[in-house]
């Protein structure tokens, strides 16, 4: 004990300098471990049959006193790591603590974010999600009315400024599906007020949430968000890695099924040691083991590869590395490896990514309120992420592992898997056949000014359109399939994205197809569509 207490003591004399954090690993959960877990975190162990375990347990209090006694602050706990998060400027001092439940002090590496976005690439698509819908077939799962509907899905960025203000996210509010924030950078500030700094996290949402019809519709507009602030963007050396693991842990305890981050950590820290290749073997870095926790408390973590291949790095990062992590690498939108897209393998030798999606010329929506491309395999990581979401729906039996490895499976490079595409670009039609033994129907081309969610319906659901001309007055008539009226309402058809709700639980109508006119005061059809009615 001594002389590791010594080793402790110039480890942490040599790097006292830097370090104002110090990671306190604790030998044990206490003579009676406890359990404290949330209404949903304990309906999903038992949905998936998961055995409860010491990552379940608390932090022992009764430690945590002891410590705080020290007069030494405790910034988080972390009850997958059984570790605690202290500040101090006080070197010696945490080295002189005299209880034997520590078991290891490590100063905590400062961490800088990898490049969040290169560089335009050299062709300019026209400004529509759908490529990169049809792509992954997302667009083929919304008009069967999978939209990510009853699954939950946490983001952790650097923001998500905007989303509280734009009517593309009005769907999500009128149905509280932005059910939990979190800064875990800031607490006094919201996660909405992080200014330019949050454009990244809100671009990131924008391609899994947003509906701006006729040109933008999210991956998963129909699933229900927690968005947590993990990344600083102020400084370099805040530890980012601690933020993602204490939001994976709160992200759990909310009953969430799928993690969406496009952050990842690697080299260029402006101070304290980077981490090596050699750190990404999916065990060592803190991100990384908190992603494979997460993994196995049932929750799908997907993350983007990085966008290192054209710089000294040249890999994957954390916690992308992670053997229970989705890694997802970009193509452009003719299906060829985009070239800044991080490589594989990890370094002990496992093919990554696992998979791709567009990641080069996305369309995404600003803070602003308009559209843009960008490149990055964050914005490749959300369209995997809300894909999962909506297959999830298809099938809500999966585990998270099942639908991790039926994603794979499905990819059109499965046979022959490399480091630069993984197992390539999923292929929806075949994962819809092995969950239905059904054919995914061909979505409708038509191009539409408005979509219903949701559709199907049981009885309410939402029409969603874009009107680029003057307020004018109009009216919403469905009509069965045998051309009789059975719901007639006036609305005000304002200028600007639109939400209004069709109340149709009362009328009692039978399951089946019906049909959606916008009419003008003319009674010309501005808008047609197909509602199917399943109670």
């Amino acid at each position: 004990m001594l002389l590791r207490l010594l080793f402790i003591v110039f480890m942490l004399q040599a790097n006292v300098s830097f370090a104002a954090y110090y990671l306190m690993y604790l030998k044990d959960k206490g003579p009676a471990p406890t359990i404290q877990l949330s209404k949903q975190n304990k309906l999903r162990h038992q949905k998936m049959n998961l055995c409860f375990d010491e990552k379940d347990q608390q932090v022992y209090a009764p430690y945590c006193n002891l410590i705080e006694a020290e007069k030494l602050q405790i910034i988080g706990k972390s009850k997958w790591l059984n570790a605690v998060l202290v500040q101090t400027e006080m070197a010696l001092k945490i080295c002189e603590l005299p209880y034997p439940f520590i078991l290891k002090i490590e100063a905590l590496k400062p961490n800088q974010s990898v490049t969040l976005e290169t560089k335009s690439g050299n062709y300019a698509p026209k400004l529509s999600s759908l490529p990169q819908l049809e792509m992954l077939q997302i667009d083929k799962l919304h008009a069967m009315g999978y939209n990510g509907k009853g699954r939950t899905i946490s983001v952790f960025d650097n923001g998500f400024t905007g989303v509280d203000k734009l009517q593309a996210y009005e769907h999500l509010y009128m149905e509280n599906r932005i059910a939990n924030t979190k800064n875990f950078v800031d607490p006094n500030r919201t996660v909405y007020e992080m200014g330019s700094d949050g454009e990244h996290g809100s671009r990131v949402f924008s391609t899994m949430a947003a509906l701006l019809p006729p040109t933008f519709t999210g991956a998963a507009y129909g699933a229900t968000f927690n968005l947590a602030v993990t990344e600083d963007m102020t400084q370099e050396g805040i530890l980012e890695e601690w933020n993602w693991l204490m939001a994976a842990e709160w992200a759990d305890s909310l009953g969430t099924d799928i993690i969406s981050s496009s952050l990842g950590y690697s080299a260029n820290f402006t101070y304290g040691t980077n981490h090596k290749y050699e750190d990404m073997d999916g065990r060592t870095t803190i991100v990384s083991q908190a992603a494979n926790y997460a993994a196995s408390r049932g929750i799908l973590v997907v993350n983007s590869a990085g966008n290192e291949a054209e710089t000294p790095w040249r890999y994957i990062v954390a916690p992308a590395d992670a053997d229970s992590c989705l890694a997802v690498g970009a193509v452009d939108i003719y299906g060829y490896y985009a070239s800044f897209s991080s490589e594989g393998p990890s370094y002990d030798g496992r093919t990554k990514p696992d998979i791709v999606a567009m990641g080069q010329q996305t369309v995404t929506l600003l803070p602003t309120g308009l559209l843009k491309a960008g490149n990055g395999t964050s914005f490749a990581c959300p369209l995997i992420a809300g894909l999962a979401a909506c297959l999830w729906q298809v099938d809500t039996s999966l585990s998270n592992m099942d639908l991790f490895y039926l994603i794979k499976k499905s990819g059109f490079n499965s046979i022959f898997p490399d480091n630069y595409e993984g197992w390539g670009i999923p292929g929806t039609d075949s994962i819809y056949y092995w969950l239905t033994g059904n054919d995914l129907l061909p979505a409708d081309k038509e191009e539409k000014n408005g979509l219903l969610y949701p559709n199907p319906c049981s009885g309410n659901t939402t029409l969603v359109l874009n009107n680029t001309q003057n307020d004018i007055s109009a009216q919403i008539k469905i009509y069965d399939t045998y051309g009789k009226l059975v719901y007639n309402d006036k609305i005000n058809l304002l200028n600007g994205n639109q939400h209004y709700q069709l109340k149709l639980a009362g009328l009692f109508l039978p399951n089946g197809m019906y049909f959606l006119h916008l009419e003008d005061a003319f009674h010309s059809i501005i808008l047609k569509n197909k509602l199917m009615i399943l109670e």
